[in-house]
């Protein structure tokens, strides 16, 4: 994290290429690199024996500020010979078998989803949800905790009406996860604890004050009087069970044997 790396691409074609840089995330979504790109992309011309090609180094330059950079990321050469969508090897919707494999690593951050408040339904229960991102991921059970008015509490452990249930990966952000917080009963006094979730990896740590007060609405916590806005939810909904990440930070994956054009993806990292 907070480095710059530089894509590269060599392609070659005629007429002249246009180089567009993709990034495939973890749930699937494609969407455009956070590079120039296309028509206003950085290009510098190689030299090339034969005249009818065109030979071109594109350079992605992206700085790796936070966990969304991270995924597949694949130049497509794409031809404008007519009006309409562009020729574009491979395709901008996927991959082929030539991209790259980016695994941000960093310290803990808090996720752009705030923490929420979801109320179980039939009971006097509600599970307080706090979203955060690391890579590596925080060890269990020390490094990541809830404090409740000063008391931690590891997964598993209770302190008077409250309990660390559960961490939990985020299916749609990558190296983001849920962390929840048990309240059973809810009492009209529990918007004056004073509730923290602390994460730590290799990298630092994270403290993450979870405001009570405003996720109950402001007002008495009891169930009758909960803000018509809470989500109700069952203990089924969700992602699925964190699972233990494994790789290198950055990996590159190549393969050079095209039959459409000359082809090459490659990767430099910058201080």
């Amino acid at each position: 994290m907070n480095q710059q790396i530089n894509l590269g691409c060599q392609v070659e074609g005629n007429p002249r290429p246009v180089v567009f840089w993709k990034l495939r995330k973890s749930n699937g979504q494609v969407v455009d690199a956070s590079c120039p790109q296309g028509f206003e992309g950085q290009y510098q011309e190689a030299p090339l024996e034969q005249r009818t090609n065109i030979r071109l180094n594109a350079i992605c330059s992206l700085r790796i500020a936070n966990y969304t950079f991270s995924g597949q990321y694949w130049c497509a050469a794409c031809s404008f010979v007519s009006q309409g969508a562009p020729e574009c090897s491979p395709s901008l919707d996927s991959p082929g078998t030539t991209y790259l494999n980016v695994q941000v690593q960093g310290p803990p951050t808090q996720s752009d989803t705030l923490p929420s408040v979801q109320k179980l339904p039939s009971s006097d229960s509600a599970v307080v949800v706090v979203h955060y991102c690391a890579e590596p991921l925080p060890k269990l059970p020390r490094d990541i905790v809830f404090s409740v008015d000063q008391n931690e509490l590891q997964i598993g452990q209770t302190w008077q009406n409250f309990r660390f249930e559960s961490t939990t990966q985020n299916n749609t952000v990558p190296n983001c996860h849920l962390a929840k917080l048990l309240i059973s009963p809810v009492s009209d006094t529990d918007t004056n604890r004073q509730v923290v979730l602390k994460v730590q990896n290799t990298y630092g740590s994270k403290h993450i004050t979870v405001p009570l007060v405003a996720l109950f609405g402001g007002q008495s916590t009891t169930m009758s009087s909960f803000p018509s806005c809470m989500r109700e939810t069952y203990r089924e909904d969700g992602p699925r069970s964190l699972y233990q990440a494994s790789g290198q930070p950055v990996e590159v994956i190549r393969n050079e044997s095209r039959t459409d054009s000359a082809y090459h993806l490659y990767l430099s990292k910058e201080a």
